[in-house]
């Protein structure tokens, strides 16, 4: 079951998501949840998960973000 802690920092709101593995997060399964969350809360933060570049691109699917034509992964401080 997916917990939504809800902060703001100054003035800006963001929600803290638990109860979710990003890991297997489909762009079918989960992909109205966090989209609508994200309208909702603007950030959102999933503490302590552990993912691969191949799980992000998941994650950036069932967003809608992923660029198919994308030949090399760069993520965080590495992008």
């Amino acid at each position: 079951m997916i917990r939504v802690e809800r902060f703001s920092v100054d003035k800006y709101p963001f929600a803290r998501i638990h109860g979710i593995d990003l890991k297997k997060v489909t762009a079918s399964s989960d992909r109205e949840t966090l989209r609508r969350l994200m309208e909702i809360h603007g950030v959102l933060v999933f503490p302590n998960q552990n993912l691969l570049p191949e799980d992000e691109v998941r994650v950036n699917q069932a967003f809608g973000y992923h660029d198919e034509t994308q030949s090399k992964f760069g993520f965080g401080f590495n992008s």
